[in-house]
């Protein structure tokens, strides 16, 4: 059995030599990537569609499951699924150009049609491309003009009512893409979109605390990040790459120099650059020792090849899942180099631990071993940034720009969700279906909300009641399982399909 794991350190004396390791394991801290040189979509030349695909997190090649759900009879024979690719590229790119307008789809069957897309003679790929693309929020997203469909008067239906509960940028971004998609379906009835905030502000874990001083000759308003403050690259299919660069065009101040932000000792003085260099190889070395290993009978084993993300074992059987700051300082401790370390090689060594703490939101003793870093296959591309001005512009512009404000009910902290009823297939009537209770005893009365608080939020502060319905979309993870920094969004209506747009597109 392995020995008792601390997190305690002894301080050595010697000089921390020069570690040598196969894999240099990203540690989520200052190491920045180079970004690749962006394609022009000033053409429609192949490559040019090619990396507006992997600028919207598609492949340019293959079909994502989505547009194989949707589109079945493009999968084969293979020109099909190379006609529709060509032409879902070439919509991609043609939003691209220009993200600061609306993508019209008569608009863009006539330049398709000028165009003369290789491979595609079909206008109506383009037209189910279009569609999907728009559905699935890849194109005709950010803050774009709201478009109101024109009231005739004709018609006596009531407008579906949807509650979103929290401001924070998922909340607004939730509100504004609703009312973005509908803008392309005049046909449908455009929904009433209400957000509940339960602050005096947007941005939840965005927040730019306003400054009444101006450096000379500015005539911005200053501002410092409380929150978060660094957009991590714009590249590899960041959509705040349209957002911020070209809908609102926003300055960004690049992180070019962050590796070599230097570091202060203890004692105020500049910490030595080649003991700060080699710490930080020593770091990544545990860490790399420490994620490739697995338990075997309770023994800590370090694994060659492909790294195994092991299941956690059931504590209610006995089993242990130890934490990646156990598993670390299991390897800290028993590395030949250890008992050499002086003082300040480890204070170096902490801070490379402080500073993963930070970028995952928990401390390393509460960080799963196996999944602490699932996350890096998703992560974008390019040069960290900041936003002179600071971040908190970014949900600000999606709560009150594109010329019309969402609706925000601020002071409205909800605490209970409540399905009174399930949808009658009858009558097609949704009234009273979901009823929201604020902590002021207010309520609410929708036909589908979209929770976008953050899961620890929602484990201690919102009941889900269902009263003579389904259960709802909520009820299907374990809240008490999860320990994240990120907010998700949970979207809670009637179990049964309702078409969105035409009802091409589910």
């Amino acid at each position: 059995m392995a020995d008792k794991i601390t997190s305690g350190h002894s301080q050595p004396e010697a000089v921390l030599a020069e570690v040598q390791h196969e894999e240099d394991l990203r540690t989520k801290a200052r190491a920045l990537k180079r970004p690749r040189r962006p394609a022009s979509y000033s053409g429609q030349s192949e490559d040019s569609n090619a990396y507006a695909a992997r600028a919207s997190r598609l492949s340019p090649n293959h079909m994502s499951d989505p547009e194989k759900a949707a589109f079945p009879d493009y999968i084969f024979p293979l020109t099909a699924r190379k006609s529709y690719l060509r032409a879902r590229n070439y919509v991609l790119a043609q939003w691209l150009r220009n993200p600061k307008v609306r993508l019209e789809l008569d608009a863009l069957v006539d330049a398709a049609k000028s165009d003369l897309i290789p491979g595609v003679r079909d206008e109506d790929l383009v037209i189910d491309a279009f569609r999907f693309l728009d559905r699935y929020r890849y194109i005709n997203f950010g803050i774009l003009p709201i478009v109101r469909p024109a009231k005739d008067g004709s018609t006596h239906l009531r407008r579906p009512r949807i509650i979103v509960v929290g401001a924070g940028m998922a909340g607004v971004t939730a509100a504004r893409e609703l009312l973005n998609l509908y803008g392309n379906h005049p046909e449908s009835l455009e929904p009433i979109v209400t957000i509940l905030e339960g602050r005096k502000r947007v941005g939840g874990r965005i927040f730019t605390f306003p400054l009444h001083t101006r450096a000379p000759g500015k005539d911005e308003a200053p501002g410092v990040d409380l929150a978060a403050q660094i957009i991590t690259g714009f590249e590899g299919g960041n959509p705040l790459d349209c957002v911020v660069k070209s809908q609102l065009g926003l300055p960004l101040h690049f992180l070019y120099d962050a590796n070599k932000c230097k570091l202060y000792d203890v004692d105020g003085k500049e910490a030595d650059s080649t003991a700060d260099e080699l710490a930080g190889e020593f770091f990544n070395e545990i860490l790399e020792q420490s994620c490739y290993t697995i338990m075997e009978d309770g023994v800590p084993i370090v694994q060659n090849g492909p790294r195994i993300r092991q299941e956690p074992e059931d504590p209610e059987q006995g089993g242990k899942n130890p934490s990646l700051g156990e598993i670390f300082d299991h390897h800290l401790q028993r590395h030949e180099k250890f008992e050499r370390l002086r003082p300040l090689d480890m204070r170096l060594v902490h801070w490379h631990m402080a500073n993963l703490e930070f970028a995952n939101g928990a401390i390393v003793d509460r960080l799963s071993l196996q999944h602490w870093d699932q996350d890096d296959d998703f992560e974008f591309d390019g040069h960290h940034a900041m936003i002179p001005g600071g971040y908190g512009q970014v949900p600000h512009a999606y709560a009150f720009g594109g010329g019309a404000a969402l609706d925000i009910r601020f002071d409205k902290a909800v605490e209970k969700i409540v399905v009174e009823k399930a949808h009658d297939d009858v009558t097609n009537s949704m009234d009273g279906m979901i009823k929201i209770i604020c902590r002021d005893r207010s309520e609410f009365v929708c036909d589908a909300v979209v929770v976008t608080v953050p899961l620890g939020v929602l484990k201690v502060g919102i009941k889900c009641i269902s009263v003579g319905a389904e259960p709802f979309f909520i009820s299907y993870f374990r809240l008490e399982s999860f320990n994240i920094i990120h907010p998700d969004i949970a979207i809670l209506e009637n179990s049964s399909d309702r078409p969105v747009g035409n009802g091409t597109v589910q």
